[in-house]
């Protein structure tokens, strides 16, 4: 009988954990790691490996790759505080590769292929953010956070570039 209390409270206190280890990852990180389960079990089918199927359509691969590389070169250096990109910035990145994976499970490969309409501006935004978080680490690297005109221009910086996007994207929006 003891040893069942015993079990049960420890099984209770592993479960409690684990539930709140699992409620600490973002939302978009779990949404990702899901399609991505979904995906890796469709990509590496027998009937893609071995029948040569052909789960994607190889416009949409190359844009689904090229994003996979964005979003891993960032994502891999999450941990480290001077290379890492933002919490936003990543949230941004899985958002993209959320829709980019749904796109990956359809079937229909001529689907594939008409979503490179939208697909393309997903991927160029994510050149243009990867070249960002780029030079952002560069110049966290160089110290210049320490240095309070450096980050008083920063701060201008990216209120600046906040405002043209806004404005681009009603414009965009306007223009369709």
């Amino acid at each position: 009988m003891l040893g069942t209390l015993a079990t049960a409270i420890l099984a209770a206190g592993a479960w409690f954990t684990f539930y709140r280890l699992y409620r600490a990852v973002p939302p978009s990180k779990r949404r990702l790691r899901d399609l991505i389960l979904k995906f890796s079990k469709r990509y590496a089918s027998f009937g893609n490996v071995i029948l040569g199927e052909g789960s994607l359509s190889e416009p949409f691969a190359t844009v689904l790759d090229e994003a996979a590389k964005i979003y891993l070169q960032h994502s891999l250096a999450e941990g480290n505080p001077l290379t890492g990109a933002p919490d936003k910035a990543m949230r941004a990145m899985e958002d993209a590769m959320s829709k980019l994976l749904e796109v990956g499970l359809l079937k229909d490969r001529v689907a594939q292929e008409q979503s490179l309409t939208w697909t393309q501006p997903i991927l160029e935004e994510m050149r243009l953010l990867d070249q960002s978080l780029a030079e952002y680490a560069l110049t966290a690297r160089q110290g210049g956070f320490s240095d309070p005109l450096s980050s008083l221009r920063e701060a201008r910086a990216e209120l600046d570039t906040s405002t043209t996007a806004i404005q681009e994207l009603e414009q965009h929006i306007r223009l369709q």
